[in-house]
């Protein structure tokens, strides 16, 4: 037969209970947050070497031609515009 009330081994079960689903939901949140942070870090970290090969010293810089079409018709096409320009900037 159960007996009519709980005794304090239930409450203990309880505590410890609710002890360990909020120890796991800080650790689940904690590799969460590590992972956005490696995301970002990741994404931040290509977007300034994209830009170092861009602007960087000229050692450095990235000198390869895009691999696909759109890319290498960009590349041409600025390179048209830049030559325009620095025509259009000579005194006559």
């Amino acid at each position: 037969m159960l007996p009519l009330t709980m005794g304090p081994a239930y409450a203990g079960i309880q505590v410890l209970s609710a002890a360990l689903r909020q120890f796991m939901m800080f650790v689940v949140w904690a590799v969460m947050a590590a992972l956005v942070a490696a995301a970002v870090c990741w994404c931040c970290g290509a977007g300034a070497r994209a830009a170092w090969g861009h602007v960087g010293p000229p050692a450095r810089r990235d000198r390869r031609e895009p691999a696909d079409d759109v890319g290498r018709e960009a590349v041409r096409g600025i390179r048209e515009i830049e030559r325009y320009l620095s025509a259009q900037a000579e005194p006559h």
